[in-house]
């Protein structure tokens, strides 16, 4: 099965597209993990664009790609220190 099915389910009409729900992981001392498919706003409702089914939320804040992950939570745990921005 391919996750579609007809408008209705009666094998007639148009194919319509099921959406799988989003999945929601919470990493331990990470971030937070969602695939599948999902809304993603700012604070002020603004729609975001992932670019991506599977994305990282940052829990840290320290991520300089805001909202997105970008691994800081391990710099971070390993004592870094001073100025971030030339971080590879």
């Amino acid at each position: 099965m391919d996750g579609r099915e007809p408008a209705g389910g009666t094998g007639a009409g148009p194919v319509v597209q099921k959406h799988a729900p989003a999945t929601v992981v919470v990493c331990q001392d990470g971030p937070i993990i969602i695939r599948g498919d999902y809304d993603l706003r700012s604070q002020t409702d603004e729609p975001i664009d992932p670019q991506r089914k599977t994305i990282a939320i940052c829990r840290c804040g320290r991520s300089l790609m805001k909202p997105f992950c970008d691994g800081s939570h391990i710099w971070a745990r390993n004592g870094g220190h001073g100025d971030r921005s030339d971080r590879t």
